[in-house]
């Protein structure tokens, strides 16, 4: 039987392209979904690092204001023994170093707007009226306010409360909720570490604002994305240079597989056919 060489060729070309399309599309897609998988890996670590330096930050700077109390404390005994200091009890000395702790406190110039605050504990069982605003540099005029662990912010968090129950069992605590930035009404996401002075019954805290380190992985973001296009045009442009030499290569075979064709019709099967029309007549 003769091979229909114009049959052949739609077969042919259908199946070969079609291969060759979804094997270069499958590769195409595996390439970009593995660029995109690592850009986003890169976002997660990006976005990790800042915040494990901000805890960092906020860790030792707590730490640092309780160390600055006790060497206050340290400083005043000293203030005594010179005569420089006068007080007959403990109590005395503890009122003198909470004034000190406080002005210190209230005055620290940190940077990027933060700022060191100290709520007491007057119940910590919590529940209304569970503690008083010592010191808040973003609100002086509610310092002296009772404060209660039902007060929400503006999504509807619990930050006194998770802030109670986070020194009650570890001592500290970091923990997110929303406030407002210092000197503005813009309220944003706050990130913040509170620490237990247990001596005077203080939660001392400070806490940074994440939408500058939104900004910061956003900014990083345009710039991964910025490569990622330039990768994604790269990709692109061997891929259809791929297709091209896919088909160039699949035009090239199938020249050679119609000779073959072309020869098997005019020298075997012809043939074969004369050989047995002659045959018949023998």
């Amino acid at each position: 039987m003769k091979i229909k060489k114009k049959k052949f060729r739609i077969l042919f070309y259908v199946s070969s392209i079609s291969i060759i399309l979804i094997l270069a599309l499958a590769s195409n897609f595996l390439i970009l979904h593995n660029m995109q998988v690592e850009q986003n890996v890169k976002l997660k670590q990006l976005s990790d690092f800042i915040i494990s330096e901000k805890k960092s930050y906020l860790k030792n700077l707590i730490y640092g204001a309780i160390k600055d109390i006790e060497l206050e404390k340290e400083l005043l005994i000293k203030e005594k023994e010179q005569g420089i200091t006068t007080f007959s009890s403990n109590k005395e000395l503890q009122d003198l170093l909470k004034e000190r702790a406080k002005y210190k406190i209230k005055n620290s110039i940190l940077p990027d707007g933060s700022y060191i605050w100290v709520n007491k504990v007057i119940n910590y069982d919590g529940g209304k009226d569970y503690g008083v605003r010592l010191v808040h540099p973003n609100l002086p005029q509610t310092e002296g306010m009772l404060l209660s662990t039902e007060m929400t912010d503006i999504t509807g968090n619990f930050p006194y409360k998770e802030e109670l129950e986070g020194v009650k069992e570890n001592g500290e605590i970091f923990f997110e909720y929303y406030f407002k930035k210092l000197d503005t009404n813009f309220i944003s996401r706050k990130l913040t570490f509170a620490k237990l002075y247990k001596e005077f019954d203080w939660i001392i805290a400070s806490g940074v604002y994440l939408d500058d380190v939104n900004r910061l992985i956003e900014d990083q973001n345009a710039k991964i994305k910025a490569v990622y296009i330039k990768q994604l045009k790269f990709v692109n442009a061997i891929f259809l240079l791929g297709i091209f030499f896919a088909v160039l290569i699949t035009y090239s075979f199938e020249k050679k597989i119609i000779r073959l064709i072309d020869f098997y019709n005019t020298e075997i099967y012809d043939k074969k056919s004369d050989f047995v029309s002659e045959k018949k007549f023998v």
